[in-house]
């Protein structure tokens, strides 16, 4: 008999309602077309969402009907705005060739800008952690600006990097920087005045955006989607797995055991990172004749920038995937599966590959089950056997 090892990456029992169209567990909740003529970026916070609105500048939307979003208030730029941060009272845009602006926007219906600073390359990433602002400076690296007073802000320090700087996001004393060509970059800011570079992890295309959650760190990179880089030693960083997405990763945000991408003509795209070595698609919403710039996320909600609308996403089904104990076993060359049964379900659909790394959306089920127990007798030697079990109502 040929003797056979067989390796098993899975150790839950995932639970979903797959409906193949425009969006998979992800449902329009709102929009508007713009009023404006492109946007690259949102953040959110509380009750607002704020875009980069190009060459709009600063643009703020009532979200707190999602079904109704409602423009109610801007604040144009002299630059590009490419992206930006909002902490308190304030906005932050990174504005191109207007380098980076500090906007009031305790009054949403009236922001005024406070100061701004250039800076020696076009700003196209921000992000500001304890009153400094970090700002990826293109061919210039990261630049850091200390933004304790608003009206006049300082820049304090710079490391340069090998590329171009695009985005950055920064976590424990670090500063993650998209770099383009070189990949993810790690900066030590601990002494805001003298950062160093402790690390970095290449990446096989252009690193556009990052976005870090606990040890990891999730990097847009392009044509190659979104890469999951392990940053818990800063100076080992290593890819760990990654996603291929169907467009171009250019935006992403995490939060908790998800991952939201924008991802270009891919649209918006959400991948269950709670084993961040295999991650794996919850649901999707497709841009059609548009393309997706950027990504926020609170709560159940996605917001997402195309080249035409904001739009609000209700991801409830995306995000809400009900964890069953997956049994697994092996008996003789077959693999016996076994779960928890779901109460709604009508069928169970079982997905295998034999690649570590693959997506649920667009493959077919390799074989569909009415009971709670599947004995897979197809077996095809050694190998890796990564198993999904969904339920449909």
């Amino acid at each position: 008999m040929l003797k056979r090892m067989i390796i098993l990456f899975t150790s839950q029992l995932q639970i979903a309602i797959p409906c193949f169209s425009q969006g998979w567990n992800v449902q329009t909740a709102g929009s508007i077309p713009y009023l404006w003529t492109n946007t690259n970026d949102v953040a959110v916070l509380g009750n607002y969402a704020y875009i980069a609105a190009c060459d709009a500048g600063l643009r703020i939307v009532d979200i707190d009907n999602p079904a109704n979003p409602i423009e109610v208030g801007f604040c144009d730029t002299p630059g590009w705005s490419w992206s930006l941060d909002v902490a308190g009272d304030f906005a932050y845009m990174a504005d191109g060739i207007g380098g980076m602006r500090i906007i009031d926007v305790s009054d949403a219906t009236y922001p005024v800008e406070t100061g701004h600073i250039i800076l020696a390359d076009d700003a196209y990433g921000v992000e500001v952690a304890n009153s400094y602002a970090y700002v990826a400076a293109y061919y210039e690296g990261l630049r850091i600006i200390d933004v304790s007073n608003p009206f006049h802000p300082v820049e304090v320090g710079f490391c340069d990097t090998p590329n171009r700087a695009h985005r950055v996001a920064v976590s424990g004393g670090y500063a993650y920087v998209a770099d383009d060509l070189s990949g993810l970059r790690i900066i030590d800011i601990l002494d805001p005045f003298n950062p160093v570079e402790a690390g970095y992890c290449d990446t096989p295309d252009e690193a556009i955006d990052v976005a870090v959650w606990d040890n990891f760190a999730y990097v847009a990179d392009y044509w190659d989607g979104v890469r999951i880089i392990d940053v818990s030693d800063p100076s080992n960083a290593r890819e760990i797995g990654f996603y291929d997405t169907p467009g171009c990763a250019s935006g992403v945000t995490a939060a908790g055991d998800y991952v939201y991408i924008a991802d270009w003509e891919g649209g918006l795209r959400i991948l269950n990172i709670s084993q961040p070595e295999y991650p794996i698609l919850t649901g999707y919403y497709d841009a059609l004749w548009s393309v997706t710039y950027g990504v926020a996320a609170e709560g159940i909600y996605a917001y997402a920038v195309d080249a035409s609308y904001f739009r609000i996403f209700n991801c409830f089904h995306a995000i809400n995937f009900v964890m069953q104990g997956l049994t697994i076993s092996v008996s003789g060359e077959d693999i016996i599966l076994s779960w928890e049964e779901a109460e709604e379900a009508r069928y169970y659909n079982i997905y295998r590959s034999g690649e570590v790394y693959f997506q649920i959306s667009g493959l077919q089920p390799y074989a569909s089950v009415t009971g709670l127990e599947f004995i897979d007798e197809d077996v095809l030697g050694q190998g890796q056997y990564f198993y999904i079990v969904t339920w449909v109502r």
